[in-house]
């Protein structure tokens, strides 16, 4: 009993030993116990990175707990956190006079939306304080116990400037506008506006002061820069995150935030940038960025700074404290980290329905390939007034034209001409499509059959100098054939000699032997004398090659569908006035008819500028004109080609009137059009733009009707008439012959005269004998027979003949008329009506 009892109590005094050991080491841990306090100064306005203060202070307590239990240490840190408002700066001045009285800091971090107060700087100074100073200082110059963990503005102001002179900002008559909220951002300027290389930018400036009643909104800046007629292309923006937002939103709106303006963006990290205001604009955006991209950590450069600032407060601390090295986790690394951005290109694109679905899709196709290439994206909407454009008479351009020359598109495609006047404002690539002017017009229609087709092989010319050379050919050898005595035969075969003569070659049989030898009829009589053969001879060779060549025509006539059209080329249609022809309004081919200078071209614009009904509106309306009246329509060949692959009942007349080109337009000065040239130029040696044209402009979207037909109808074959100029030879030969037969019968008929007045004994001279055997040849009353010489068998005198003496001028049809008037002593002639083979003496 009494050995339980004294085992508790020694028990009890044990515990109450070591109790009161405990409680001792805790009284002296607490009397040798000392603590760190910190201050924080961190503006109202930025709720983002006090949260993140906040759990910076956390970790870093947590960890200090744990190094103080290894390290055996009594140092305990406190971190007090101060918020103000930058506008209250005298409300921060007592506060912070108030903390610094009641407690003892050891540290002090400011954090100042903009540069720090001056007078913040001079409290914790004269106070001993170190002082981390987060924000930006105006002056490089700083006292022992301040230490600034962002760059000066004098250092980044040789930052802009370097940035400056690499673009070449400013140069070459060009300004910059530098858009700053609060004043103390004008020290930027200390080495912008520096004489550096005997060159200095051209700067202006705007101050943002959204706080002052006398303000200057960021709207009205940039409405200010976007109507000048040479507006500042980059612009250096100092404010504050707010304002910045608001300040975009309006650059959005009025298209400033696009490829052709650069923006310089400073105080803001580009981590905190609404990149909203970015999205597909192709704007140039720089901003200064103090933590890289690649870092492990996603730090703002504020958050990044106030990090930094509490690690080397730390690091200062455990020197000090713990005399124990300690290496920093360093946040920044030491290399420079260079900061870009790719531009997402916004290429506006407008199709108007003037060449129809197929050109839409082949440019999306040829675009598509070289943002493939370039690596840039594209939206398309269609132009406002759906017009390629044309210069107003204020000036100002519409259509594709004028968005790109008030730069609310990037790029312009579709069938868009490159003229000069276009150049004035605009830019082009180069051409990835070649064109000239051309005519569309519809095709003539089929003729209906003529009953009177097989004339039509010879022009009307040659029929009536056909009818004419018969009709001459035939009274020629009516005349030859009397005056050629060896065309007067007897009329009985049998019978050598006869008392009259005839001739068979009467006015009708000269008419029927023609027309026969020109039909190639058989005649069953022939030319005797030497006159009448070659006459004839000449008329068959003529026959033969009239007959031949119109027989020749007359098969082609009859095989080939012959279309011919009113109007073959572009002068035929300036000197016609029965069709109508204009080319599209607002379009290129407007404009060159209306600056050119040829007076052929010159004429066409004086008819057309005097009707202003001939300019249809779009494409399509010209191609519905054409089909349904008198209308020649006058547009590139391209678009003329395109139609007529689609439309049967088109066709394309003449050749180009000039030769142009198609080009993808873009603004002035733009970066895409270097780019988008030499994309070009290799789609083109690769054959790619040739392979769009063969399908969208030969394989799609066409009739069926279309795809076997020939649609050029210059590529039917047709049979020309035969003009004069053809054949004029043959009837030169033919003449040729009717004045040699005529030569001929000349002679024969003088020497036949000379050897009968021989035989009349010298009775008669040579112009009597002529004259009567004239005027018997010229008989209008005679017939195709005459009285002849015959031989007096009883008299045995063969070289005495009697020239029949005729009662009238000419020989009767009455036989014994001419035989009662010859002297019956000394002939025997032999009565018509006995038989020619029966004599009777």
């Amino acid at each position: 009993m009494m050995t339980d009892i004294k085992s508790r109590m020694l028990f009890y005094f044990i515990i109450l030993i070591i109790i009161s050991i405990i409680i001792g080491q805790q009284q002296q841990q607490q009397q040798h116990q000392s603590s760190v306090t910190i201050v924080v100064l961190i503006d109202y306005h930025d709720p983002l990175l006090k949260y993140h203060l906040e759990t910076l202070i956390a970790d870093y307590e947590q960890e200090w707990i744990i190094s103080s239990i290894y390290l055996q240490t009594n140092t305990k840190l406190n971190i007090e956190t101060i918020t103000y408002q930058s506008r209250y700066q005298l409300k921060l001045l007592e506060k912070l006079c108030q903390h610094l009285n009641s407690t003892n800091y050891l540290f002090a971090i400011t954090h100042f939306r903009y540069q720090s107060p001056v007078f913040v700087h001079g409290i914790l100074s004269q106070m001993h304080i170190p002082h981390m100073a987060v924000s930006m200082t105006t002056s490089n110059a700083t006292n022992s116990y301040t230490l600034h963990m962002q760059t000066s503005s004098e250092h980044l102001s040789m930052a802009i400037r370097d940035i400056i002179d690499h673009f070449k900002w400013g140069y070459d008559h060009s300004k910059l506008l530098f858009v700053y909220e609060k004043y103390q951002s004008l020290g930027l300027l200390s080495d912008i506006l520096r004489v550096k290389n005997n060159r200095q930018p051209a700067i202006i400036l705007k101050a943002l002061t959204v706080d002052s009643k006398e303000s200057t909104s960021g709207h009205s800046i940039l409405a200010e820069l976007r109507n000048k007629a040479d507006p500042s292309k980059q612009i250096i923006i100092a404010l504050s995150q707010k304002s910045l937002d608001e300040f975009l939103m309006n650059a959005q709106n009025l298209g400033i935030v696009s490829i052709y303006y650069h923006l310089l963006i400073v105080g803001v990290d580009a981590r905190q940038l609404n990149w909203t205001h970015f999205y597909e604009s192709g704007v140039q955006l720089t901003s200064i960025q103090l933590v890289p991209n690649k870092s492990i950590h996603t730090y703002e450069s504020q958050q990044g700074l106030m990090k930094d600032a509490l690690d080397t407060v730390k690091y200062i601390l455990r020197k000090l404290l713990f005399d124990n090295e300690y290496e920093k986790e360093r946040l920044i690394p030491q290399q420079e980290c260079s900061w870009k951005k790719l531009f997402t290109a916004n290429s506006y694109t407008t199709f108007t329905q003037h060449i129809g679905e197929t050109l839409l899709e082949i440019s999306i196709d040829m675009l598509d390939e070289i943002a493939r290439r370039l690596r840039f994206n594209y939206s398309i909407r269609i132009a406002t007034d759906s017009a390629y454009g044309k210069e107003e008479e204020n000036g100002q351009w519409s259509g594709i034209i004028g968005e790109l020359s008030r730069r609310t598109a990037d790029l312009g495609i579709g069938a868009l001409t490159i003229t000069y006047p276009r150049e004035q404002v605009i830019d082009f690539t180069k051409p990835f499509m070649s064109f000239g002017i051309t005519i569309l017009f519809r095709k003539p229609l089929r003729p209906r059959p003529n009953l009177f087709a097989f004339l039509e092989p010879l022009t009307v010319q040659v029929w009536l100098f056909m009818s004419i050379a018969y009709i001459g050919v035939s009274l020629f050898l009516f005349s030859m054939a009397r005056f050629s005595p060896y065309e007067w035969q007897s009329p009985y075969s049998c019978k050598r000699h006869s008392e009259y003569l005839i001739n068979r070659f009467n006015i009708v049989n000269c008419f029927w032997f023609t027309i026969g030898s020109l039909m190639k009829q058989t005649i069953d009589y022939g030319p005797r004398s030497l006159s009448t053969r070659v006459l004839i001879g000449s008329w068959w060779f003529f026959s033969l090659i009239m007959i031949a060549s119109y027989t020749a025509n007359l098969a082609a006539f009859l095989t080939t569908e012959r279309l011919k059209s009113p109007i073959d080329d572009i002068e035929a249609l300036a000197k016609q006035t029965e069709i109508k022809y204009g080319p599209l309004k607002g379009g290129s081919t407007e404009q060159f008819f209306r600056s050119s200078k040829i007076p052929l071209y010159e004429r066409m614009w004086y008819y057309m500028s005097s009707r202003p009904e001939v300019f249809p509106e779009t494409t399509e309306e010209g191609i519905e004109w054409v089909k349904k009246s008198k209308y020649a329509f006058l547009l590139e060949s391209a678009t003329n080609e395109y139609n007529v692959q689609r439309h049967c009942e088109l066709m394309q007349v003449g050749g180009l009137i000039e030769s142009k080109s198609y080009g993808i337009g873009t603004t002035h000065g733009s970066p895409y059009r270097d780019r988008i040239s030499n994309e070009i130029l290799q789609l083109q040696e690769n054959g790619f733009l040739n392979n769009l044209y063969i399908k969208w402009w030969k394989e799609r979207n066409i009739p069926e009707r279309c795809n076997n037909s020939d649609v050029d109808h210059k590529k039917k074959s047709f049979a020309n008439e035969l003009d004069l100029k053809d054949i004029g030879g043959i009837f030169v030969m033919l003449i040729m012959g009717l004045s040699c037969s005529f030569i001929v019968t000349s002679l024969e008929f003088y020497f036949k005269a000379k050897r009968r007045r021989l035989l009349d004994g010298k009775s008669t001279t040579i112009k009597e004998r002529l004259r009567r055997d004239l005027h018997f040849a010229l008989c209008t009353n005679c017939t195709s027979s005459r009285p002849t010489f015959i031989y007096e068998k009883e008299n045995n005198n063969d070289d005495i003949f009697e020239d029949l003496n005729v009662k009238s001028n000419c020989v009767q049809n009455n036989p014994q008329e001419t035989i009662s008037s010859i002297d019956r002593e000394r002939l025997t002639i032999v009565p018509l009506n006995h038989s020619p083979c029966h004599r009777v003496t």
